[in-house]
């Protein structure tokens, strides 16, 4: 007479295969169901077998399904006589009842991310390129999410890890972050007028205040999403992860702050001669900010010897840099560049030498949105980007707490 298993009971039955023998071990859990375990090289026929002894044990997840229970209930009997149960786990039935209670397979994260990422990426490029009205007109947004979304996505199927993945919601604030960050860098613009904007017609300020904003809350995640990817990809090999370390002093950091003030005060005056100071001199506050507040900062990095996240955020950032010169060159609305003496030898519409603003501002993006995530969001962006670097923090703090 068979009999109901009770919760956290285990029964044992014995079949035979051919001439391999299968013993299978239902065992009903709270949380997960009715977990058999099988081991073909168990016990020969008429033995039993330990599930504790044997190496070739492995569970198969079973739900808990009526169907499921009674094949536990069926194999197990009330005088503890376990072979009555052979010719039913034998059957047809009983397979038909393990196949149908496996749980489903669930989609790839890669594939959840990458593909939509690659097609939303290939029609907005299209609408970007081609001319169709205000299609075109407001293709930048969803280029560029589906740039981020490709690149975590390849980060997935590279990683089986992603930013997206790390950060969870919390990476849609990187959005917000972003919009303030490149409003400053318009504000620097309008004293240097490196760039100017095209339009397929006027639009009122409102309008453009609007648009401007929803685009601008791209870049951030697209630089970040990408640093990510090549960081995690350049840690395999572990020789570019180490470098000299530098030391620090509270004097370096006062002569920073010092210097980033006098840039930003030359800026207005002498434009023409001082224009790269723009991607210079945010760099030179954001990062002493970020040393003392204990934020990530790349200062604190070089102090430590570790030099490749740097490497990799500046990379990202001219790789990122790249594709919006490449899909901005046919767009409409675009921007073009009047630089002063270096405006030639043009890639798309951005001079040769104007790529290397590209790289500091990469390390600008990092420092800004690592600091603000630390206030807003609890979050340390170099922990997230390399749990490796958590004992090198903690090591570089209990050294100093040692000599204090």
């Amino acid at each position: 007479m068979p009999i109901t298993p009770k919760r956290g009971s285990l029964f044992h039955a014995e079949t035979h295969f051919g001439e391999a023998s299968l013993n299978v071990r239902p065992e009903i859990h709270r949380r997960t169901g009715l977990v058999v375990r099988a081991n073909l090289d168990g016990a020969k026929d008429g033995g039993s077998a330990d599930p504790s002894q044997g190496a070739g044990w492995t569970n198969v997840q079973v739900s808990d399904r009526p169907g499921a229970l009674r094949l536990a209930c069926q194999a197990a009997s009330a005088d503890g006589n376990f072979r009555q149960a052979r010719s039913w786990l034998h059957s047809a039935a009983a397979r038909r009842i393990l196949a149908s209670t496996q749980p489903a397979q669930k989609p790839s994260p890669a594939m959840t991310v990458l593909v939509p990422g690659i097609l939303l990426t290939a029609i907005a490029w299209l609408a970007a390129w081609g001319r169709f009205g205000i299609v075109t007109e407001f293709s930048f947004f969803p280029l560029w999410v589906g740039y981020i979304l490709v690149l975590n996505g390849v980060s997935e199927v590279l990683l089986r890890d992603s930013l997206i993945r790390r950060m969870g919601l919390s990476f849609l604030a990187l959005f917000v972050f972003s919009v303030p960050l490149w409003w400053f860098f318009e504000l620097m613009n309008s004293f240097v007028h490196n760039w100017h904007y095209i339009f397929a017609h006027p639009i009122s300020d409102l309008q453009y205040s609007i648009q401007a904003s929803v685009d601008f809350s791209t870049v951030i995640p697209a630089v970040l999403s990408t640093g990510y990817c090549l960081h995690r990809v350049l840690l395999r090999h572990s020789q570019f992860s180490h470098c000299a370390p530098v030391q620090v002093r509270r004097s370096h950091l006062y002569l920073s702050v010092l210097i980033g003030i006098a840039a930003f005060c030359v800026l207005p005056i002498f434009p023409h001669e001082t224009f790269p100071l723009v991607w210079i001199a945010p760099l030179l506050l954001l990062e002493p900010l970020a040393y003392i507040a204990d934020t990530p900062s790349f200062s604190r990095l070089l102090e430590n010897g570790r030099c490749q996240l740097a490497g990799s955020i500046m990379i990202a950032a001219l790789f990122t840099g790249l594709w919006w010169e490449t899909w901005n060159y046919y767009s409409l609305p675009k921007w073009v560049y009047t630089i002063p003496y270096v405006g030639f030898w043009k890639i798309f519409e951005m001079p040769l030498l104007g790529y290397l603003g590209y790289p500091f501002f990469g390390l600008i993006v990092f420092t800004y949105a690592g600091l603000i995530s630390s206030i807003v969001l609890k979050r340390n962006l170099v922990e997230l980007f390399d749990r490796s670097l958590i004992r090198s923090r903690v090591e570089s703090t209990g050294v100093k707490d040692s000599k204090a």
